[in-house]
């Protein structure tokens, strides 16, 4: 389970101001403080050491308080906006089906392990007609789902040194968005990568890991237009404790502290994700 919380705020363009707002009354400022939470059901079987087959389904859950501010920063008490609203969302979003290939494996090079993983995305996940053009003409619209509608590829690559006191683990994963979906929608093209130590301080069911991330989206896009307030760059520092109290089962938690965030368009702040899984093994 991952849970989240960000914080946003943009100026408002005056091509989209509040229908039926007076003049003083039109906010100058839209704010959104949105905890995500987020559940990944992931399933790997291995027809070989070399091969492997993935499923994975993301369940997420956004709340969202919505906010707006005039030209001095006051706030403002809209009882309604076309633009956002205080609500929660519950869905799917895009099972991403694909497979792991072991390129490099143990008993070609010892201690080293090399993973491609190869798959694509399911558009399993809402999505919406384009709220930017719906907004233009004063009509109440969505900005927020969970879906790109398109199949988009993915691809990976990871790679584990381990040592008899340290392992190094390097991964890096990309998603790439070629098409439109029926609304003329475009997914943000995303890559993430990060480098992992990890030890177990002469312990032998616990390994603890510190782990500095990137994370780096181009803008999405609709019909004509850049999605404004979209595109992101975080550099992200990361802390995680696993425990293996059986063989086959293992627990982990980790913290996720984004210390630098640059979004195009508009402020982000983005302070913590806490993330909370189990994994369990079956030999078939």
């Amino acid at each position: 389970m991952v849970v989240s919380y960000l914080y946003t705020e943009h100026a408002v363009s005056p091509d989209a101001p509040e229908p039926g707002a007076p003049a003083d009354l039109q906010p100058r400022e839209h704010t959104l403080a949105t905890t995500l939470l987020g559940w990944d059901f992931e399933l790997q079987i291995g027809f070989s050491r070399r091969f492997a087959f993935e499923a994975l389904v993301p369940v997420r859950v956004s709340v969202i308080n919505a906010g707006f501010r005039d030209a001095s920063g006051n706030p403002l008490p809209l009882a309604t906006s076309i633009h956002h609203r205080d609500e929660t969302l519950v869905g799917f979003g895009d099972v991403v089906l694909g497979g792991r290939i072991g390129i490099v494996l143990p008993e070609q090079v010892p201690t080293w392990h090399l993973d491609l993983r190869l798959g694509w995305t399911v558009p399993t996940g809402h999505t919406e007609a384009d709220p930017f053009a719906r907004g233009d003409r004063g009509l109440s619209h969505q900005h927020n789902f969970f879906g790109s509608g398109t199949v988009d590829p993915i691809v990976g690559l990871e790679s584990n040194v381990i040592r008899p006191k340290l392992a190094v683990t390097t991964w890096s994963t990309a998603r790439v968005p070629a098409y439109r979906n029926h609304f003329g929608y475009r997914h943000s093209r995303s890559v993430a990568g990060g480098v992992g130590v990890l030890t177990r301080f002469g312990l032998r069911r616990w390994t603890f890991l510190a782990q500095p991330e990137v994370f780096f989206e181009t803008p999405a896009r609709w019909p004509g237009r850049e999605a404004p307030n979209s595109g992101r760059l975080s550099l992200i520092a990361t802390a995680g404790v696993f425990a293996r109290p059986h063989p086959t089962v293992q627990l982990h938690t980790l913290i996720k502290v984004p210390y630098y965030t640059k979004a195009q368009g508009g402020g982000v702040r983005w302070p913590i994700i806490a993330v909370v899984g189990a994994t369990v093994a079956f030999d078939l």
